[in-house]
């Protein structure tokens, strides 16, 4: 969750900029505005007293609010809090084509957590209105489901292939043909069962 800036602030900042009749206006309209709280993250004052004084005066002087990546890179020279880790995740997510995304390993680093966080975020959210993201794994249980559900699908497909060639091999028997494949697919249900139970049981180690 987003963290606001006092709405005070807005409005004295627009009546400090603006031609007093026009201030004032815009002023009483946001002020009669339930929904009108700025982000932190747009215009956030989360800098040293100074450095916000600073911000401050040169706002004035421009006469327009500095975003919070502009102040950052002022101040750190670095680019940050501009919607990067948004877009990333965005991209990453659309792209259903690929493989699944793994997040199951034990993150590195705090960046890496929080590049985890708003993945998980935003993916629940898209998933919740209806829109198709690409696979993720959050932990080796859900790994280890996913590669068992597709050997599964894979080995239905393989045994249908075989049974289908075994029933229509040049030389057979009609009968006989019947018979092998269904011996095939015997085996095949065999391999199959045991990796549905693995998935029962919460994955197996090995994948």
């Amino acid at each position: 969750m987003h963290r606001y800036v006092n709405l005070d602030e807005v409005i004295s900042f627009i009546e400090s900029v603006l031609p007093s009749s026009l201030g004032e206006k815009l002023g009483e309209a946001l002020s009669t505005c339930p929904s009108a709280k700025v982000p932190e993250l747009i215009y956030g004052r989360q800098f040293a007293p100074d450095q916000e004084k600073m911000f401050d005066d040169i706002e004035k002087a421009l006469g327009f609010r500095l975003f919070t990546w502009q102040k950052t890179y002022i101040s750190m020279g670095k680019f940050r809090c501009f919607g990067k880790t948004t877009a990333e995740c965005l991209k990453e997510l659309l792209e259903t084509e690929k493989e699944p995304l793994d997040y199951s390993k034990p993150w590195k680093n705090p960046r890496e957590h929080i590049h985890s966080e708003e993945m998980k975020r935003i993916k629940e959210k898209l998933d919740a209105a209806g829109i198709q993201t690409r696979i993720v794994f959050w932990n080796q249980i859900d790994k280890q489901e996913y590669c068992q559900s597709k050997l599964i699908s894979d080995l239905r497909a393989i045994k249908h292939s075989i049974q289908y060639q075994i029933c229509n091999a040049k030389g057979r028997e009609r009968e006989e043909g019947r018979i092998a494949a269904q011996e095939v697919g015997k085996l095949f249900d065999k391999m199959i069962y045991n990796e549905w139970m693995k998935i029962e049981k919460g994955g197996n180690e090995d994948v």
